[in-house]
């Protein structure tokens, strides 16, 4: 019951949030229509003349398609993938000093044999010299590294989990694997409505004020 008390509540909070970014939407359309008809020199873009309606129906699958989509699908995986592998609940009894079982251990430490690896791959890919994700100048920001940094962490996580899940036998088959793959998706679909309106919002604010 407490579940379905806490989903009713997140729907409620999503449908807010959802409401309120709709109205805002609606107001800088207004705003952008006013301020331009009142003060052209002021050089906003109208979102309610012709180009801003072209400019709006025709970027808006590029708006809520760009970079932010990928993270938020990667993030959500990785996050599902660690918390259907038992990982977070053996290190609670690890750091609550409590007894683990043999599986637990031999995955913790692979886990960990993981992670490390992971560090050293990546610090011979950014650290040394000539390294291939820094950019021209050798920098690492900006550069393929800092472009790259979130489907990295969230590659890692996802990695770890499943090590970790498929040695404590808490991801026992293929399917089991899969299954906490999509655990996240699932469990945050709502976030994906909320990131289209978020996604227009902001890229027409950009549009009408700032560009």
């Amino acid at each position: 019951m407490k579940i379905d008390i806490d989903k009713e509540r997140w729907n409620r909070i999503g449908g807010g949030v959802c409401l309120v970014l709709l109205i805002l939407q609606g107001a800088v359309f207004m705003m952008s229509w006013i301020i331009s008809a009142i003060n052209p020199d002021l050089h906003v873009h109208s979102l309610l003349g012709g180009e801003g309606i072209r400019w709006f129906f025709g970027n808006f699958l590029t708006i809520i398609g760009s970079g932010g989509a990928a993270w938020l699908i990667l993030l959500l995986i990785a996050v599902g993938a660690v918390m259907k592998s038992g990982i977070i609940a053996t290190l609670a009894k690890w750091w609550r000093k409590e007894p683990l079982t043999y599986r637990e251990k031999y995955a913790l430490r692979a886990s960990i044999v993981t992670l490390l690896i992971f560090a050293i791959i990546l610090l011979g890919m950014t650290c040394t010299k000539e390294a291939v994700l820094l950019s021209a100048s050798g920098d690492l920001f900006p550069s393929s590294f800092s472009k790259a940094v979130i489907p990295i962490i969230a590659f890692a996580m996802t990695s770890i989990a499943i090590v970790f899940g498929s040695l404590s036998a808490q991801l026992s088959s293929l399917g089991e694997v899969f299954k906490a793959l999509s655990y996240g998706p699932q469990a945050g679909a709502s976030l994906f409505v909320i990131y289209v309106f978020v996604c227009q919002f902001v890229a027409s604010t950009t549009y009408a004020f700032l560009s």
